[in-house]
């Protein structure tokens, strides 16, 4: 992705405000450890996830820097996106617990088992917006899926995404993504499945 796309803003800001959506999110709720120090936990995965994102160019804000969206290149055969292993490893200690690991791989996998195996695509690993620049008259989220739909078109790349939300899920399907699989989790939620078609493959 182009890197003005990464528009320059403090980076401690956006890992604040990506903690308090997760804070919000029931993937982030169900992967960081409850007891004591839980904010602080959420604020690590926050930081895991803006730093690898920059590492890999995949990081993308709206101009106000309150929508934030992380999105990956992910190439046939070299997915480095599930392969950092040493980084893995230092949040399975401080911000999953060890108990929660088995839990979190095997979702992992199931995400991975619906991506494409052969084909290079963006996976929108966290797509949110603050809740005060939330609302139809902000704009912000509209402003962001233009944004990153246009990359999808530029790269001529499909975008894949998952949600446990419904409502994010007719959200994903209103800024014309396609809802293609779902999953009936065994702790008994929904995960839905959606991606988006640029124009040179059939949208």
């Amino acid at each position: 992705m182009n890197n003005t796309i990464q528009r320059m803003f403090d980076k401690e800001e956006i890992i604040r405000q990506v903690a308090q959506v997760l804070k919000e999110t029931r993937t982030a709720q169900d992967t960081v450890r409850q007891g004591p120090g839980r904010d602080r936990r959420f604020t690590l995965l926050a930081r895991y996830m803006i730093e690898k994102a920059i590492r890999h160019n995949a990081l993308l804000t709206d101009d106000t820097g309150t929508g934030i969206a992380l999105m990956f290149r992910m190439n046939a055969g070299r997915n480095h996106f599930f392969r950092d292993v040493w980084e893995d490893i230092k949040l399975a200690f401080c911000v999953i617990g060890l108990t929660n690991v088995p839990k979190i791989i095997r979702v992992r996998k199931h995400i991975r088992s619906r991506q494409p195996k052969s084909e290079p695509f963006f996976y929108m690993w966290f797509w949110g917006v603050i809740p005060g620049s939330r609302g139809a008259g902000k704009g912000v989220a509209v402003n962001m899926k233009d944004m990153f739909l246009r990359i999808s078109e530029d790269e001529q790349l499909p975008i894949y995404a998952e949600t446990r939300l419904r409502t994010n899920a007719m959200v994903y399907q209103r800024y014309k993504f396609i809802h293609y699989d779902t999953w009936n989790m065994p702790g008994g939620d929904t995960m839905w499945f959606v991606r988006y078609l640029p124009k040179s493959l059939g949208r």
